[in-house]
């Protein structure tokens, strides 16, 4: 019996061990899970604060997907209007042994050209009434005689500041006389823009050995050149100066539209520029962008906020110097 004793108490004493062991086990369970819990709780804020804060990224460490809007953003408009306001005689044109006074009368050529250089034409291939003397001309214009006719120091449709517009413009533009609408229309940035091609024309009431056809023609010829021209700026800008959209025709596109021999009077643009032995004509051409547009429309050029003066001025022998004012103005949307 003390054998059996002695073994039991050993089995006891051995098994009370194991019991405080397993006991510590489980607490110690509780206690990591516990702290697995509280970590849980804890980090969880920080994760998201850091997913919020570093989108997935692909082996280049560029983003994997997009968290801009749904749509894309509207790209930068406006419409705008350009009036012709008026005109000034800087110098008459040479009317040699007829000696008469200047009349006038306009050839605009206004169009809407897209980002791929198509171009769309709106008032294009045709004349406005002309001015100058009464009864022979439409419109009675300049102060030469009591009648009208055009002499040097002249402005129409006032003789003081002609720049500044302040008769009511006409809506029927332009195939009426300033001030008269040239543009009307939205534009819509690295989109679309205007083109104004603007002339004024010396009237001798003579024959003008078709030079107006001729000058159509040319533009029809070179509609391509042109538009391919101005869709350049419309996706590359230009420096915001005026140069950089009252430009050259030569330098968009454009071609010698006549040839004129010298002491020949007729009807003919002013602005005749020497050519080899006889003298030619390219128009200048006003480009309206969205960027353009809301340039001229906010930037003072010495006669005006939004006024864009365009001169054509005649080698000497044809004498004519001319001033066109326009108006650049931006419409409330």
């Amino acid at each position: 019996m003390s054998k059996h004793t002695n073994s039991l108490r050993k089995s006891t004493t051995s098994a009370a061990p194991n019991k405080a062991a397993s006991v510590l086990n489980v607490k110690r369970g509780y206690y990591v899970a516990l702290v697995l819990t509280v970590a849980l709780l804890v980090s969880s804020p920080l994760i998201r604060f850091a997913t919020a804060q570093k989108p997935n990224v692909d082996s280049n460490g560029k983003p994997i997907h997009n968290d801009g809007p749904s749509q894309p953003v509207n790209a930068i408009h406006g419409r705008f209007r350009v009036t012709l306001n008026g005109f000034k005689v800087n110098h008459q044109t040479n009317q040699g042994l007829w000696a008469a006074w200047d009349a006038v009368r306009f050839y605009p050529n206004i169009a809407m050209v897209d980002a791929a250089g198509q171009l769309t034409p709106g008032n294009w291939d045709f004349f406005t009434s002309t001015i100058g003397s009464s009864p022979e001309h439409q419109i009675q214009g300049g102060y030469a005689t009591n009648r009208g006719g055009f002499k040097t120091g002249d402005g129409f449709p006032t003789q003081d500041n002609p720049w500044r517009r302040t008769l009511p413009y006409s809506t029927g533009a332009p195939g009426t006389i300033p001030p008269t609408v040239y543009f009307e229309d939205e534009l819509i940035q690295h989109r679309n823009a205007g083109v104004i091609i603007p002339t004024i024309w010396e009237i001798d009431d003579r024959s003008e050995l078709g030079l107006s056809d001729s000058y159509h023609y040319q533009l029809e010829h070179d509609i391509t050149g042109l538009g391919h021209a101005v869709a350049r700026l419309i996706l590359g800008p230009q420096p915001l100066t005026l140069n950089s959209y009252l430009r050259p025709g030569a330098a968009m596109g454009l071609g010698i539209s006549m040839r004129l021999a010298l002491g020949v009077p007729q009807n003919r643009p002013i602005g005749m520029q020497p050519e080899r032995d006889q003298f030619g004509f390219i128009p200048q051409v006003l480009v309206l962008t969205y960027d353009s547009a809301e340039f001229m429309s906010r930037t003072d050029f010495g006669v005006g906020i939004g006024v864009v003066p365009v001169r054509y001025v005649d080698p000497q022998a044809f004498a004519g110097d001319y001033t066109l004012y326009f108006q650049v103005e931006r419409l409330a949307n």
